[in-house]
């Protein structure tokens, strides 16, 4: 088997590994996230800005596009304005002029507009990468994790609707790689997803998997050394922007919720820790708290957890919690959650036989 190429593509980092099946040698990078990389090059405009590409991750490119419109005119192709917004009306309504593909071209023939690309992977720029590493640029499988709201229905909310098509893919298949899907495969109201696949068929690989970044996080932190052995078991994902936590009995999601990472507080988290655990927990309640949601498939009890694995570049805000913590680091780095998860999602999947917990 070929080399396997991970990327989980979050909202402060991109983190990228590389495995090997046959050697089970493994090389790691990790960066700013392409939303940063691009906020930076959008607050750095000094004209007018055109903006094409592909929907990707929004939070701080998409507000620093907000921020830009006040001074300068923006001009935005369809499929990069869903960064900013999934409905166009509401992108036009900020004062951004959303153009056709090749009203755009023409824009940019005029060369009085400066121009950026949106997307969540650039695979010229990852052959780049791959050739200062040394690592012939040809994969068995590309497999990327990215956070997807998803498009949802008039009148509900992203984060209802988000929430709604998770709960649906583990009330089917209550296993953390129920949320992996084959390019081919995704479903339709995942655009972040999708436009992220498309992109990736232009790296060299038989397949190609896309996973959302909460699943890939919990079962990579779950690989931990320190978990081998375990029933019951907790993994909190403290990331940049978002946290989630998942209950997991065997291999199985008995519960999880979702919350915004800077509306947290040690206190509040040890609550809604507890809450999980127990089952207390509703979905309408925590959205109405201002959080993401939550699901509840069983309750385990606090007193029966054999531990608590944290992980995500925030996990300070867990310490000092009254829990026996676990400091989740798989492959020797807490950086590799999300890539270990999706590992691990694909060795599930394809039955590939691989132990990545040793």
């Amino acid at each position: 088997m070929g080399k396997i190429l991970a990327i989980d593509i979050g909202a402060g980092t991109q983190d990228l590994l590389i495995f090997d099946p046959a050697t089970k040698e493994h090389f790691k990078w990790v960066a700013k996230a392409p939303t940063r990389l691009l906020a930076e090059k959008v607050r750095a405009a000094k004209n007018d800005l055109l903006i094409t590409g592909d929907t990707m991750g929004g939070g701080p490119v998409a507000q620093a596009i907000k921020e830009l419109v006040r001074d300068r005119s923006i001009f935005i192709t369809p499929l990069a304005a869903a960064t900013v917004h999934n409905d166009l009306d509401k992108v036009k309504a900020l004062g951004i002029e959303v153009l056709s593909e090749q009203e755009a071209h023409d824009k940019l023939q005029g060369g009085k507009v400066d121009h950026i690309v949106t997307g969540d992977i650039f695979p010229e720029q990852l052959q780049a990468i791959m050739s200062y590493m040394g690592i012939a640029f040809d994969f068995e499988y590309v497999l990327v994790a990215v956070q997807d709201h998803g498009l949802p229905p008039r009148n509900v909310s992203t984060l209802d609707f988000r929430h709604q098509f998770i709960k649906e893919a583990l009330t089917k298949n209550p296993l953390p790689e129920s949320l992996l899907y084959p390019a081919n495969d995704i479903p339709p109201y995942l655009t972040r997803m999708r436009a992220v696949a498309q992109k990736a068929r232009e790296i060299p690989a038989r397949q190609i998997y896309v996973m959302d970044t909460g699943m890939a996080a919990i079962l990579g932190a779950s690989l931990d050394p320190g978990c081998k052995g375990l029933n019951k078991i907790m993994v909190l994902d403290i990331a940049t922007s978002h946290t989630l936590a998942a209950t997991l009995i065997g291999k199985e999601i008995a519960g999880l919720f979702e919350y915004h990472t800077h509306s947290l507080t040690a206190e509040r988290l040890e609550k809604l820790m507890i809450e999980l655990a127990e089952g207390r927990l509703s979905h309408r309640g925590i959205l109405a708290e201002g959080g993401h949601g939550a699901y509840i498939r069983e309750a385990i009890g606090v007193v029966s957890l054999e531990a608590i694995v944290v992980t995500g570049p925030k996990r300070s805000l867990a310490k000092g919690l009254p829990f026996n913590i676990i400091n989740g680091a798989p492959f020797g780095d807490n950086m590799m959650t999300g890539p270990a998860g999706l590992l691990e999602a694909l060795n599930r999947k394809e039955s590939l036989g691989l132990d990545l917990s040793a």
